[in-house]
Parts: structure tokens; sequence; C-alpha cells
């Protein structure tokens, strides 16, 4: 406890002896069991895709050849077909486009899709590229009427470079396999609410993509997907997931005993058979964030010493309750205490613990009593 609460600066300055005694000290048994509960329900993330090949880990497509490359949308289109497209979303597009390339060509014969329908598509980038690279009809539904006006004009703009590029005879091999006029998406504003609001039928056997639909939006295409005989394939890639079930029980983030919040329509969980099962907000809010992504803010964080930083707050916290036994149950602490907003400490890294204290606490005189009278 000596070296934890020790401001980290201050390390170096250890007495040698009480490090080595420290080091020599086993690791708590309960925290061994701890971790090993942690790893053993640990979803195992899916390794990183780094080719085509990848793919097969996966799904059963057979027949990737190992040196096929992931299509880099740089190389193969001019920026004046990709306007106003972002470092991140070209990489979610490029890998899209791979993939349904490869989706296509692998059980295309059983299914002979003809449309391509973006659901949620923001400002048109995926439907515009598919639309480029396919000879398929492509159609997008998008509840922001702002962004279907902001997108037809980019098409227009997209069109004009096209056939300026066509009349001056600039093309690369994939611009030499585009049509002599380009068939622009078809764009629909509409703010979809129900599975039945998303497209009246249309003959066309369709496959639907929806990248970053959000909260119950996902849900939604799910239910259109099943219900409409027209879609074929369905590529959904789900974002925002603390907002299904419209997200009412936000106000519950912090309580860690079941509650029954209220819920508007139910995104989650669509199967009948596990309609019992609940994730809170906070564990469906987590579900958000990639595992490559925090890992790295955690290494940064502990090379730039602010990790130990929030081990002084969690401490804290847990002082500021009366060092309860459990925080599971609410009946061992005064739930108003819990995550109380306090200052910011510049330079607390270099602080010990018991002078980082003092300082947060400067302005919550009633807790910084609270914590002086736990005698510590």
């Amino acid at each position: 406890m000596k070296f934890i609460l020790c401001a980290p600066c201050e390390y170096d300055s250890i007495d040698p002896n009480l490090l080595c005694k420290i080091r020599r000290i086993p690791v708590p048994l309960s925290f061994l069991a701890l971790k090993k509960c942690i790893l053993s329900l640990s979803a195992h993330s899916f390794a990183n895709v780094t080719c085509p090949k990848d793919f097969s880990k996966y799904i059963q497509f057979k027949g990737i050849a190992p040196e096929l490359k992931f299509t880099s949308l740089q190389e193969i289109l001019p920026s004046a077909l990709r306007l106003k497209i972002k470092e991140k979303k070209s990489h979610e597009i490029s890998r899209l486009y791979d993939f349904i390339r490869l989706l296509v060509g692998y059980i295309g014969a059983s299914y002979k899709v003809d449309e391509i329908v973006d659901i949620g598509a923001g400002l048109g980038h995926l439907s515009r590229i598919l639309s480029l690279l396919f000879n398929f009809k492509v159609t997008t539904i998008e509840g922001n009427e702002q962004l279907v006006n902001r997108s037809n004009k980019i098409d227009f703009t997209t069109e004009v470079s096209l056939n300026h590029k066509a009349r001056n005879h600039e093309k690369n091999d994939v611009m030499n396999n585009f049509p002599t006029e380009w068939q622009k998406p078809e764009r629909k504003a509409a703010f979809i609410q129900h599975e039945n609001e998303i497209l009246q039928s249309t003959g066309s056997k369709q496959l639907l993509v929806g990248l970053h639909t959000c909260g119950d939006f996902a849900a939604i295409i799910l239910r259109h997907f099943i219900s409409n005989p027209e879609a074929k394939i369905l590529i959904n890639l789900g974002c925002c997931y603390h907002k299904l079930n419209g997200g009412l029980d936000k106000l519950y983030r912090n309580v860690y005993d079941d509650v029954q919040a209220p819920t508007s329509h139910h995104g989650f969980p669509l199967s009948r058979k596990f309609r019992h099962f609940k994730l809170s907000y906070a564990a469906r809010e987590l579900a958000c964030f990639g595992r490559e992504q925090f890992l790295k803010r955690l290494d940064d964080s502990i090379s730039q010493e602010a990790f130990f930083v929030n081990c002084y707050r969690a401490i804290l916290e847990w002082i500021i309750l009366g060092c309860p036994s459990s925080l599971n149950s609410p009946q061992n602490f005064d739930p108003i205490l819990r995550h109380q907003g306090l200052r910011g400490v510049r330079g607390a890294e270099r602080l010990t613990f018991w002078e980082y204290a003092e300082e947060t606490l400067k302005e919550k005189p009633a807790l910084r009593k609270r914590f002086n009278d736990m005698g510590l």
C-alpha cells in the first residue's frame, strides 16, 4: 500500500530494501482469482484482418488467393472521385468494397444480387464509391434530409469530374470498367422508425448494407431483412449500442443493482429465447469502444504516469464511501456519494495520494471532512 500511495516520481527514492520486500510478497489469492475470472469471461477478439485471405477464417470463403491485397481507394480512384472522404472512412469503404466483391463472387451465383441498398447513408460516400466500382443499381436511405441534399451535390460534382476525365481520356485500369454514363445512387430522405418503412417492393434482389447503424436502427434493419423476401444479403456494422431500447436507462448508468429501467421499444435482445437477458447501459457503452484503442490509451497513460491518478481517484472514491466491502450493493454505502465531481489537479502524477486528496477535495468541504474523519 505504501508503494501504491507514494508519488510515481518518487519510486527511485524508495528504500531499495522496501522494494525488495514488496517484490517478495506473494500476490493475493483473491487478485489471482479475479485475473483468472476476467480472462475466462473475456470475449476473444478477432485477429486483425490483414489481407482478403483472412476473411476465410471467419466466413467460409474458399479459393481466395493468398497474394490478393486489399484495395486502396487512393490508388484506384483519383481525388476528384473521392471528395470529402477522410482517411478513416476511406479505410472502411475499401474494406467493405473488397468484402462485398468477395461475397458476391462467392454466393452471387445463388442469389444474383442486382441492387445494393445503403441504409443510413449519411453523406453517401459508401454508396457513391460502390456505384462507381460495381455495375449494380445503388439506392440509399437517410433520415437527415440535409445530408441527402449534400450527398446529391457531391454526386453532381463527381459526375462532372467523371465526364471531364472521360472526355480527356484520363483512365486507369479500374476506370476503364466504368460505364459510359455513371448511374448515380438513387437517394431517399426518410426517417425510419419501423422496418416496413425502409423500401417498397422493387422486384430486385437486394444486398443491404448498413455502416454505423446507430442503436435501435440496427434492430430495425435486421427485422426488415427477415421480413423482406427481396433482401438476400445483409452486411450490418452497428454502433452506439448504449442507445439500444431508446437509451432510456442512461439515468441508471451508475447503478449496480437490478433496476427496471423504462424502455420505449426493444432493440435488444431481439431473440425471444433470450428476451429476459439484460445488459446495463454501462456495459453497452463499453461495447462501443475497440479493445485495441483501449489498450493503446492504457499504455499511453501508464507511460505518462497518468494511470496512477486514476488509481488515486478510485482509492479516494472507496474511502469516501466508507471503505465498503462491496460496491455491488447500495445498502453498503450512501449512493449519493458515488461519482462526485471533483476538481482536477494539475501535476497530480507528481503528488502522493494524500497530497492529491487534499487538493482535489478543496472545493468539497463536506467530503473533505468525511475523508478526514476516517482517521486514515
